[in-house]
């Protein structure tokens, strides 16, 4: 499901107040987050900064519904996944950009 950039600005300022908040980033250690995180070069506290500074421009596509029947919500795919933050796994569009 696509969003308006009205909608993406939204949802960027709810995880920007989310994350500015002590305690409140979790990373699930999956191993192909770990790579991914390890490849770039990245430290657990850039993740968190990298997804804060993400914008409409790195928006591909969401929300949908987790695949992952461990976690109830939605999915929403940037330039990077920020719910699991690892390369993308297939073609990705960017109707903002």
């Amino acid at each position: 499901m696509a969003s308006s950039k009205i909608e993406v600005k939204y949802f960027l300022s709810q995880v920007g107040n989310i994350l500015n908040q002590q305690n409140s980033f979790q990373l699930i250690p999956r191993r192909k987050n770990l790579v991914a995180i390890y490849r770039k070069g990245l430290s657990i506290d850039s993740v968190k900064e990298y997804i804060k500074n993400l914008t409409v421009k790195d928006y591909s596509k969401g929300p949908e519904k987790d695949d992952n029947k461990s976690f109830s919500g939605d999915v929403w795919i940037f330039l990077l996944c920020c719910l699991s933050f690892h390369d993308a796994e297939h073609d990705l569009k960017f109707p903002f950009n």
